[in-house]
């Protein structure tokens, strides 16, 4: 048979020679319309389904011309409607496709071959139109691409934005519950200090979800976390420490965060020690949305709160003390017809993000008594530190003209250093004890230097407990060449990196401070800048943590202390922790401001070395006194095994200080008032001169030496607050903060 050509063009397919011409267009089409659909319905990416799916438009309608033409004249058939158009529009779109990889090559091809077949089929004239409908169609679709691009870069630029502010918000709530820990509620029910949003009482337990938490209860990492059901081993946090008999309020984020399960941080971020979640209808977090955001225009805000365990090391150590993670979310709506805005029943969040920080708290537990020096203490007099433990990685002077005036006394040592005990008939405590009721000048003075007491030299105990001997007059508190007298010492890296670590502008900012010396003039910069002012002027009525720089900013040694400072007369205040890097500081003859004074709990034998009373250990029951002398000084104490009985006193701020004393351990003595200059610690690199009169309630730390009371001068006086030690400090009445941030990372959207 001989195959029909027309101008060298090759024959068409199989089937469609002998057809029509009419037909041959519509069989072609309807092929190629075919051939487009699997594209278009894999078309994943939207710029590429707006490019295929017009293509398989044009072909349906190439095969509707084609079927509704009258006549076979292939002229007659692609003269119609918009066929040309179409025809023209087709090989435009196919050739983008192909350029922007939305097609493979054989597919195109394919395509392209079904678009000829139709072109011969029509035998087609007029290429001048051919190619303005080309070049315009080619227009056309570069437009599109150009919105689409648009299009896309305008979405992006929207999610980029929208990121930004939901991490905002989630790190703001992650420093508001930081900022609870920082500065936890305290005072009276019905009326705390520093009210959460001015109204809410933070320590309200119905406002947090207690029942989701798991703990590790064996101490062995390799078993599953099981739930604290409340009973005994698996108690909630903060079981048992109810702040008024009915339980209501619990002393939620107050210290101690060490102890047992009800205190420590146990949880997972599965099953965490408190949540607050947002729930339906008004609530807690719902009010801390509508401060923290307002009306919450842009629908971002937080949705749910979680504290639980720190994170762990290889050898499953703690890394700090608690994790704070906090979650924010996009809403597109809320309902905002009530007082705070709310998310509707059932709506979906468009955008979801947490931000974990991992909280350790500021080792405020290094003073361990009222003065502690490496070097020497000198007392020229009596000596006026009083409530724990005086020690000197040196020797220790002091006055022997009259001791029993100017040394107080105790409950009797032995020669190890622990108490007198035994209760059996002629036990030394129980001879001790049957002296009762009898004055006990200090129940918790010890003395020890790791070199000598100076004319004292001899035995390690130079006066021994004496049975015979007044209670008043015991002086076995005094030991020399004792072993294990460590030097105080404030990691000069860590507490610079602490009060440099608060942004401008966070509450905290507020009560940290770090201060560069300006050479020459015994005046500090705050962060190097700004006004140049002296210690006085930057720490009176101040409270907070203050670091005072070398003159290098290197660690300290002997050659960068900065000058001598030192505070005479008139009025000077300060609560906090005061870091000094200067050669020597003085604060003498200075007015204080009352303060609530706690003395320490009853005394008791530490028989188990736990560092705190256990049941079964003995105790001294005291009598308390409640009130100071006219001088300032606490009255004496009384070994009396029927005191009992309760106290209360008031501060000028209004917080109210009560105490009841039974026949069992009490953790606490009675509150009494008194002018206080420093209430919290000091430490110097340098020495300490506490000559003067002034009262300390704290501790007194010194790198070098501690000089207390030259001889024809007054001394101050030191109180030791044992909450320092027992990881119960600062009291909630001191506004500084708490913990520092160890890690701060972002997860979701």
């Amino acid at each position: 048979m001989t195959q029909a050509r027309t101008n060298g063009a090759k024959r068409l397919p199989a089937g469609h020679a002998d057809q029509p011409p009419r037909l041959r267009i519509w069989s072609s089409a309807l092929e190629l319309a075919r051939d487009l659909f699997p594209l278009a319905r894999k078309a994943s990416d939207p710029l590429a389904e707006s490019l295929i799916r017009p293509l398989m438009d044009a072909a349906l309608r190439l095969c509707i011309i084609a079927a509704r033409s009258r006549g076979d004249e292939p002229a007659g058939v692609l003269g119609q409607g918009d066929a040309t158009g179409d025809l023209a529009e087709i090989e435009t779109r196919l050739h983008l496709c192909a350029e922007l990889g939305f097609v493979t090559g054989n597919e195109h091809s394919r395509l392209v071959s079904r678009v000829v077949d139709i072109r011969r089929a029509g035998r087609m004239r007029g290429s001048a139109l051919v190619i303005v409908v080309l070049l315009c169609s080619v227009l056309a679709a570069l437009g599109l691409l150009l919105l689409q691009m648009a299009d896309t870069e305008s979405s992006l630029v929207r999610r980029t934005r929208e990121r930004e502010q939901i991490v905002q918000a989630a790190e703001t709530g992650a420093r508001m519950v930081k900022a609870w820990f920082d500065a936890p509620l305290s005072g009276e029910r019905g009326s705390p200090r520093r009210t959460f949003l001015g109204r809410f009482d933070l320590r309200d337990a119905a406002r947090f979800d207690r029942s989701a938490r798991l703990i590790d209860a064996d101490g062995n990492p390799a078993t599953a976390a099981v739930h604290a059901d409340g009973s005994v081993g698996r108690e909630r946090w903060r079981d048992g420490r109810a702040l008024w008999l009915d339980g209501a309020l619990l002393d939620f984020f107050h210290k101690p965060w060490r102890g047992g399960i009800p205190e420590t941080l146990l949880g997972t971020a599965a099953g965490p020690d408190l949540l607050l979640l947002d729930r339906e209808g008004p609530d807690l977090l719902d009010e801390i949305n509508h401060a923290l955001f307002g009306n919450q225009q842009d629908g971002i805000r937080i949705e749910r709160i979680a504290i639980y365990a720190p994170r762990r090391n290889a050898a499953f150590q703690r890394l700090g003390m608690a994790t704070i993670e906090v979650t924010a979310v996009l809403h597109r709506r809320l309902d905002r017809t009530g007082s705070v805005p709310l998310v509707p029943s059932g709506a979906r969040a468009s955008g979801r993000l947490s931000v974990r920080i991992g909280l350790a708290e500021i080792p405020t537990d290094l003073a361990r008594g009222p003065l502690q020096a490496c070097g020497d203490i000198t007392v020229g007099g009596q000596l006026r530190a009083a409530w724990g433990r005086v020690t000197a990685a040196g020797d220790i002077h002091l006055a022997t003209s009259d001791r029993d005036h100017d040394i107080a006394s105790t409950w009797p040592y032995r020669g190890d250093g622990s108490h007198i005990a035994g209760i059996l008939p002629g036990d030394p405590l129980e001879r001790w004890v049957s002296h009762a009721p009898a004055v006990i000048e200090d129940p918790w003075l010890q003395v020890l230097a790791g070199g000598s007491l100076i004319g004292m030299e001899g035995m390690a105990q130079p006066f021994p407990h004496d049975p015979e001997a007044a209670i008043d007059g015991d002086h076995s508190n005094l030991f020399q060449r004792s072993a294990g007298i460590g030097c105080p010492a404030f990691d000069h890296a860590l507490w610079k990196r602490l009060v440099m670590q608060t942004p401008p502008g966070d509450p905290a900012d507020a009560h940290t401070w770090y201060l560069v010396p300006e050479p020459g003039t015994g005046l500090y910069r705050r962060f190097g800048r700004g006004p140049a002012r002296g210690v006085r002027d930057w720490t009176h009525g101040q409270e907070g943590i203050f670091f005072f720089d070398t003159m290098d900013g290197a660690p300290p040694h002997a050659g960068n202390l900065a000058p001598p400072v030192t505070i005479t007369g008139g009025d000077w205040h300060v609560a906090g922790i005061m870091i000094m890097n200067v050669q020597s500081f003085e604060a003498s003859a200075v007015r204080g401001r009352l303060r609530a004074v706690l003395p320490p709990g009853e005394p008791y034998d530490d028989a188990d070395g736990s560092g705190s009373w256990s049941a079964g250990e003995t105790f001294v029951n005291l009598r308390y006194p409640d009130v100071v002398d006219a001088a300032g000084s606490p009255g004496d104490f009384a070994m009396d095994p029927l005191a009992a009985g309760n106290a209360s006193i008031v501060t000028p701020e209004g917080d109210e200080h009560t105490v009841t004393m039974t026949l069992s351990r009490d953790p606490r003595g009675f509150a009494l008032l008194a002018e206080v200059n420093l209430f919290g610690v000091l430490y110097n690199a340098g020495d300490i001169v506490a000559d003067g009169e002034a009262t300390h309630f704290g501790s007194l730390l010194a790198g070098g030496s501690i000089v207390m009371r030259t001889p024809g001068t007054a001394s101050a006086r030191v109180l030791y607050d044992d909450r320092l030690g027992l990881g119960q400090w600062p009291p909630p009445e001191i506004a500084m903060p708490r913990t520092w941030v160890t890690f701060w990372e972002v997860e979701g959207l």
